[in-house]
């Protein structure tokens, strides 16, 4: 289940909710939209979401143009992260500076066919969301054929939507 959030919401609350029904394996995907502000509310966060179930991914927490702080994020190895981009140049700069787990890759098939070769020859996998109310997350390159059957994540919005 994928969460749209702020740093400023009662996170932790919606998600301990969730995992006393689902159990804390449930795993929930966190995508603040870069509205976790800075490093350090990024880091609090998933210390604290770690304790009660399980965090999939944190998608795009902070700002996207600094890539040191995603760098050091991971560096703590708290929870993966994955960052939202279309642009060539932005993946390549991302790739290098290690800050990301995961691309979540938008613009055209076509260009999510050349971003994904980019992805799978860093091998980082690399996924695209479409559509606003149901999306499906896929790794049809970077992922190996035999897990590309189960790398898929589904994005329920509406049915536990905590901003709205």
């Amino acid at each position: 289940m994928k969460l749209k959030c702020t740093a400023d919401e009662e996170l932790v609350e919606r998600c301990k909710a969730i995992w006393r029904v689902a159990g804390p394996d449930f795993q929930l995907t966190i995508d603040p939209n870069t509205r976790f502000w800075r490093l350090n509310e990024s880091l609090d966060l998933a210390r604290e979401l770690v304790k009660y179930g399980k965090v999939k991914v944190f998608e795009d927490p902070m700002h996207k143009w600094n890539l040191d702080w995603y760098h050091l994020f991971r560096q703590h190895g708290i929870v993966p992260v994955a960052l939202h981009l279309s642009d060539p140049h932005d993946i390549i700069s991302a790739i290098k500076a290690e800050a990301v787990d995961y691309l979540n890759l938008g613009g055209g098939m076509v260009q999510f066919v050349r971003n994904a070769a980019i992805a799978h020859a860093a091998s980082i996998p690399a996924g695209m969301v479409r559509g606003w109310t149901w999306g499906l997350w896929s790794y049809p390159i970077s992922t190996p054929p035999p897990q590309r059957a189960t790398a898929s994540w589904q994005r329920f919005r509406g049915l536990m939507d905590p901003c709205g």
